[in-house]
């Protein structure tokens, strides 16, 4: 997957291509490629604020480029997941 920095990422949803070149949204969607995580892992790997990492998830999920789900053993934690496919990346 693309680093941040001045690369651009395409991406296949189901509902077409997405283009992405925000590093933190890049970081994000680089780090869930490894599986399912939650709100708190996202925040701490990225070294964001919540606040910040809330609008780029919510973001991401209006372009179907993730999902989330409620956690089994905790229904107050939100898990994410990649909904998406990266497909090439660009500088």
């Amino acid at each position: 997957m693309a680093r941040a920095g001045n690369h651009t990422a395409l991406f296949s949803t189901n509902h077409g291509f997405i283009a992405l070149n925000g590093p933190v949204k890049l970081k994000i969607l680089d780090f869930l490629k490894t599986g399912s995580k939650s709100f708190d892992e996202i925040v701490k790997h990225t070294g964001k604020a919540k606040s910040t990492i809330s609008v780029h998830i919510a973001d991401l999920k209006s372009c179907d480029l993730l999902k989330e789900h409620i956690d089994e053993n905790d229904k107050r934690k939100k898990i994410y997941l990649l909904n998406s496919q990266y497909l090439a990346s660009s500088q």
